[in-house]
């Protein structure tokens, strides 16, 4: 390992100051929060890479300096180096040099943990990457929705959405709630509105939500006719008499109390057929107009029809939301 000047000036102009050291014990530094704060959510830590850095530097082959940086006086906590880092510990090396970084600010640590290395590699990060980001300083650090959307270049919408989304997940996982696949963000968000009632309600609602497979339309409902009960014993009573309905019973039944949404046929055949099917019913490039698309009071009932059958689709894969109007 050995110093970078890359590395030493995206410091600079990040306008964070920093210290070189030739030699730091490896047990000084605490690799597993260093795993848990980077930017990459899906793999953290690349095992194949490690291995082929092991070998480079068994070859002799020089590795940039770790950048380290602690909050207090407890151990460094890796801002960039999780892969070296990892491949030196498999070499066995007790020792290591590393930028010690010259802050204890968290929001500044956590920024450049999250962007050091793609600054350096002149990488940008996925959506889902900076989304996480944006929410994180947002709720961790009150910034405004617009602030974090801005600084993270996130759409204000889809941030808004995603940290109601985790409002309303870190009540249900308070309250012992085990998530189920079909409890995707779009319901968490959609049961938000329940905040302002109280955490209770929102955990007795999202409970029901979690394991009936129900659409996001049918959540929105219940939302309303809870928000619409004068009393707290009548919000409890609307939730109930919602997770006893024949139709919720159905979907729980359906989906395995919400472990498993069913995908009778593929989400991209389903798409296929209904494009074919508007074709040929509405499309205007069709040869016999009058034996296949319907008109008058029989185009009125094929409207309808179709309603009909988007509702349906909504309920059973999720796709897109029901219409308000033919």
């Amino acid at each position: 390992m050995a110093r970078n000047h890359v590395f030493e000036q995206m410091l600079t102009k990040q306008g964070v100051g920093f210290e070189y050291v030739e030699s730091l014990p490896m047990e000084d530094i605490n690799m597993k929060a260093g795993i848990r704060n980077q930017a990459r959510l899906l793999q953290p830590l690349d095992e194949e890479l490690v291995n082929i850095y092991a070998q480079h530097m068994k070859d002799g082959c020089e590795f940039p300096a770790v950048v380290l940086a602690r909050t207090g006086k407890g151990l460094w906590i890796p801002v960039d180096g999780n892969q070296r880092l990892a491949a030196l510990e498999k070499n066995g090396r007790k020792r290591t040099d590393a930028y010690l970084l010259d802050t204890k600010d968290a929001q500044v640590i956590d920024r450049l943990t999250w962007t050091f290395n793609n600054l350096v590699n002149g990488k940008r990060l996925t959506h889902d990457e900076a989304l996480h980001h944006a929410v994180t300083f947002v709720r961790k650090y009150g910034h405004t929705i617009k602030q974090a959307a801005r600084e993270w270049n996130i759409n204000q919408w889809t941030l808004q959405t995603a940290v109601q989304a985790e409002d309303v997940q870190d009540v249900l996982t308070k309250e012992g709630i085990r998530l189920t696949p079909s409890m995707n963000a779009t319901k968490l968000q959609a049961l938000n509105p329940l905040m302002k009632l109280g955490e209770d309600v929102v955990a007795k609602a999202g409970a029901v939500v979690n394991t009936s497979g129900v659409s996001v339309d049918e959540v929105k409902s219940l939302v309303a006719e809870v928000a619409a009960a004068s009393t707290s014993e009548a919000k409890a009573r609307v939730i109930d008499s919602f997770g006893k309905s024949d139709r919720v019973q159905t979907r729980r039944g359906i989906t395995k109390n919400g472990t498993a949404v069913v995908q009778v046929l593929p989400r991209d055949r389903v798409l296929r057929a209904l494009k074919d099917l508007d074709r040929v019913l509405f499309a205007q490039d069709v040869m016999d107009k009058k034996a296949l698309r319907p008109v008058g009071e029989e185009y009125k009932e094929a409207r309808e029809l179709a309603k009909d059958v988007v509702a349906g689709l909504v309920s059973l894969f999720g796709l897109g939301t029901v219409p308000k109007g033919e």
